[in-house]
């Protein structure tokens, strides 16, 4: 939540206290949307039905939570306690009553297993499920303002990510980008996979002026958010399709340095060295990503940055 960012977490003090006693994870609800209802069902059992986003969750070691609640202000509020009292008692409650804890979370787990049952998934994929996406993602697009469905939006990585895996799908998926960059030109990923969708449709100059214009854009954007970790590793990725090497490298680097040791930054990183010809350290990123957990079987398939590495014993290794 931006909100939270600029009153909460950018602050010194609650910042420190964050790092000294807890291990803080941002989790993107429309990466794992499969966690967000998952937790999203416990902060709704703690505050008698109550939900929405930002979603602030407290979880053991292992993965349960014990405690949670949406937004909470840098100072109290009409009731609502600070984000910095809110952490003292979590931290109070976790050290000095832990079989309440361990309580909490009994009680939790047993109510969570009854009330969130993922549907069954199917035996096999239609061989026209690209098309039921591709359809439906159609009806929802907004051609006025972007984007997919009503306010608020958010990027659905996943329903893009099929649009542009569907074959013969590139002039259709060359529409919604531009659309989407005209009202939006700061968006730094949509003018990459825009130049992804003019290369295979043999427009070179076309994917030429998106990546340079994109390049411009995302280093503009850095400046005002330097720990934007979409903007760059996109930006990253821009300056590899142009050759420009000593430039990619230089951001990924920073992304390296900057965000979270976690799966889904080495994953990010693999696109970027796969996209420079580095196969042998991107091979060693997504091991790396599957180790800590990030292994999407369908992104390693269908990521057009991962053509280099398809036929590679470590990648096919990954598949198995």
């Amino acid at each position: 939540c931006h909100v939270m960012e600029r009153e909460s977490f950018e602050d010194d003090a609650i910042a420190a206290l964050m790092n000294e006693h807890f291990v803080n994870i941002k989790v993107d609800r429309e990466e794992r949307p499969d966690l967000d209802e998952l937790y999203m069902k416990a902060v709704q059992a703690f505050s008698g039905g109550h939900g929405g986003w930002p979603m602030t969750v407290f979880l053991t070691p292992e993965g349960h939570p014990f405690f949670g609640g949406t937004y909470f202000p840098p100072a109290p509020r009409g009731g609502i306690p600070s984000f910095e009292q809110v952490l003292q008692h979590v931290r109070h409650l976790y050290h000095r009553q832990r079989a309440r804890v361990d309580e909490i979370t009994g009680e939790l787990l047993r109510y969570l297993t009854d009330a969130v049952r993922m549907p069954a998934p199917a035996p096999t994929l239609s061989d026209r499920w690209l098309e039921a996406i591709a359809a439906a993602s159609d009806k929802e697009f907004d051609s006025k303002n972007a984007g997919f469905g009503g306010s608020p939006k958010f990027p659905p990585h996943g329903t893009l990510g099929a649009l542009l895996a569907r074959e013969g799908n590139f002039k259709y998926a060359q529409e919604h980008l531009e659309r989407s960059l005209e009202l939006r030109p700061g968006h730094v990923g949509a003018a990459d996979n825009l130049y992804l969708v003019h290369m295979r449709l043999g427009g070179t100059e076309e994917a030429i002026t998106v990546a340079e214009a994109g390049i411009q854009r995302g280093l503009e954007q850095l400046i005002q958010f330097p720990d934007d970790q979409e903007t760059r590793t996109h930006t990253a990725l821009l300056f590899a399709r142009l050759g420009r090497r000593a430039e990619a490298r230089e951001l990924l680097e920073e992304a390296r340095e900057k965000f979270p040791k976690d799966g889904f930054t080495n994953f990010r990183v693999a696109c970027i060295l796969a996209a420079l010809g580095d196969s042998e350290d991107a091979v060693t990123e997504l091991s790396a990503a599957r180790d800590r957990g990030y292994f999407v079987r369908g992104e390693l398939l269908g990521s057009t940055d991962l053509d280099i590495l398809r036929g590679l014993p470590g990648f096919d290794d990954l598949l198995v």
